[in-house]
């Protein structure tokens, strides 16, 4: 006990704070991090300290620019000791209106650890309060955060630091009062939605951001030199899952995740702003707020934009699902979904291609017709896809083989007519794709809403060809649990579907031979081609594929192009169009497989231990023929195993 006590006295006594109070700042920034593993120790050996060290760190903050290295190691420990459980008894109550804004500018830190950091603070100072009251925050200061971390999910290509923004916009919803929240966001929500439908590979407009700026001021000590320095750097153009110092592959890839946390973050606001605000009477002639909002939802839904549509989708569809009110579908709302899962429309995104294309159609179809070329065209004024698909197929091709033409001539249509019909075929997949994705985040929020139709096949195809066809892993996996949801709404039904989209689902589960092997029938001991070709009953499955896949590896590279200059390629049939159909349907199955395993997982996940009684196809696929071949009351495995 006495050393314990001469322990705590010296402590007392030796922990000043010289070295986080150090006018440099790499002394104070190695006082921090020295600090930083020890954090934990510091409320229970000197936790008359804990308060001084916060203020100092909140100091230290305040004057530090935000690029500074240092304010890695002050944020790091800031976040250390904010949070500890035990800390918060032993810190005064902070003025949030002076310290929070310090914040702001170490969220766009190029450090990943320091936005993590900050957000982390951010999530500390956001938490419920013990007492069960809601934060003590103001508007302003509530829109200046709201708007700072949804940004930050927005333009963050960590997905970590993605992960604690959410959590801090969670705390920031949750426990903030009503009335402030309405003060604060209902401003922003539409801008908060656009901002969530940007193209990828367009900068977002600077005059919708917010952008921080440091508070720092001249340290005591300083050099004059670099203080009077001009700091000032033009900010890099932000874009939606990274700057444009990001590298565009990385932006792709994690745009339609940043998507998905966008739109789970304004469904989460959704189930707010439309509560009716405190003392206001909307007896009257008072629009009420639910009916604002499915205004603005409904802006969206009326556009040609596939983006625009599918991201209120994934909103209204998140908004039914965290409501902790159910409430049924905004008649006006429901109404649209409908509409829209039975238009027929050319996207915005694919207008530019398709403008191109049909210009280039008209101009092939009048060189055609000035060489006389014999060929059928109803009406040259209007071309849609499938138009200009048939206009350049195989039908053309024949005839400017059988017409005579001069030799060049013939080449150079047959050349633009290939180059057109490719062109053709690569936008009319984009429109294929943008419509499974559109039309299954609309599905989706008709499920969630509980709002179906009459029909089903409406609401069941969309579901059905993402799971099929989907690029995205996200959208696929999102489209499976509104498909498990859609089963357990439709057990009713008469007709119910279920049996059949349950069929289907396990016949794409096992659609990729380079996963499921193929089962070749045994066609008895005697036959010649049984020991020749290789299969179940001849060789090992795996190692069959493994020499096929080895093979093909080395069969793309003797034909990759790298023969060196003047030698000739291995064979004259271009490597990509000989292996692009076997790619082709490698990838598709593949995908198909992916959002089969997909929606079975959610089936069973949603119906979970009742499975057998909700679901009773899919539990009969799973143990119908073992059932059959074992007797679960009298088994013996070793029977089976010496057979």
């Amino acid at each position: 006990k006495d050393v314990r006590f001469h322990l705590h006295k010296i402590l007392d006594e030796l922990f000043p704070l010289q070295g986080l109070s150090d006018a440099v700042d790499d002394v104070s920034a190695v006082a921090a991090s020295a600090l930083i593993p020890v954090a934990e120790k510091l409320t229970k050996l000197v936790p008359g300290s804990v308060p001084l060290v916060v203020t100092k760190l909140w100091d230290l903050l305040s004057e530090q620019d935000e690029l500074a290295a240092a304010c890695n190691s002050f944020m790091g420990l800031l976040a250390a000791i904010l949070n500890l459980p035990q800390a918060q008894a032993l810190l005064p109550p902070q003025p949030l209106n002076e310290v929070v804004p310090r914040l702001w500018p170490f969220l766009s830190h190029s450090t990943s650890s320091v936005r993590k950091a900050t957000l982390q603070t951010l999530g500390t100072l956001t938490e419920k309060p013990k007492d069960g009251t809601c934060l003590l925050w103001d508007a302003q200061l509530l829109q200046d955060a709201m708007r700072h971390v949804y940004q930050r999910v927005l333009v963050e290509p960590n997905r970590d630091v993605r992960d604690v923004a959410e959590k801090v916009w969670s705390n920031l919803v949750r426990n903030s009062g009503l009335v402030e929240l309405l003060h604060a966001a209902c401003p922003f929500i539409t801008v908060w939605l656009f901002l969530g439908m940007q193209p990828v590979r367009v900068p977002f407009d600077a005059n919708l951001l917010i952008l921080a700026k440091s508070h720092g001021h001249k340290k005591k000590g300083g050099i004059d030199g670099l203080q009077n320095f001009d700091h000032t750097v033009v900010p890099p153009k932000l874009y939606i899952a990274g700057s444009e110092t990001t590298p565009v592959a990385v932006r792709e890839l994690n745009a339609m995740q940043v998507r998905c946390m966008a739109a789970r973050m304004l469904g989460l606001l959704s189930c707010f702003i439309i509560k009716p605000a405190p003392g206001v009477d909307y007896s009257a002639d008072l629009e009420k707020p639910v009916d604002c909002y499915v205004k603005v939802l409904l802006v969206h839904l009326n556009s040609k934009s596939a983006l625009q549509r599918m991201m209120t989708g994934l909103v209204v569809a998140e908004w039914a699902r965290l409501n902790d009110q159910p409430q049924d579908c905004p008649e006006a709302l429901k109404q649209r979904l409908h509409t829209c899962l039975n238009e027929c429309v050319y996207f915005d995104e694919i207008a530019h291609s398709f403008t191109r294309l049909a210009q280039e159609t008209r101009d092939f179809v009048a060189t055609l017709k000035h060489y006389k070329v014999p060929i059928n065209i109803q009406n040259d004024s209007v071309f849609t896809l499938q138009h200009i698909e048939q206009l350049t197929g195989a039908e053309t091709q024949q005839v400017l083989v059988k017409f005579k033409l001069k030799t060049k001539i013939q080449e150079s249509l047959e050349e633009r007519r290939r180059s057109i019909q490719g062109s053709a075929t690569q936008t009319s997949n984009d429109q294929l794709m943008l419509s499974v994705s559109t039309l299954a985040a609309l599905s989706g929020a008709i499920v969630m809403f509980r709002a179906l139709p009459d029909k089903l096949t409406p609401v069941v195809k969309p579901l059905m060809e993402s799971v099929r066809r989907e690029n995205d892993e996200n959208l696929q996996r999102i489209a499976a649990q509104h498909l498990a949801i859609l089963l357990d709404q439709c057990r009713g039904r008469t007709p119910c579907p279920n049996d059949k989209i349950i069929a289907n689902l396990c016949t794409f589960l096992r659609c990729d031979p380079e996963f499921t092997p193929v089962v070749h029938k045994n066609h008895g001991e005697h036959s010649k081609d049984m020991h020749n070709k290789p299969g179940n009953y001849n060789g090992i499955v795996t190692l069959n594929n493994q020499q096929r896949n080895a093979e093909r590896a080395v069969f793309k590279r003797s034909n990759s192009t790298g023969r060196g200059p003047g030698r000739p390629p291995a064979m004259d049939i271009p490597l990509e169009e000989l292996l692009k159909e076997e790619d082709d349907s490698q990838r598709i199955n593949g995908i198909q497989r992916r959002g089969a395993t997909l929606a079975l997982t959610a089936i069973t996940e949603h119906f979970g231990a009742e499975l057998p009684s909700k679901a009773p196809k899919l539990w009969e696929f799973i143990v119908g023929q073992l059932s059959e071949a074992i007797d679960p009351y009298n088994f013996d495995s070793n029977v089976l195993y010496n057979r």
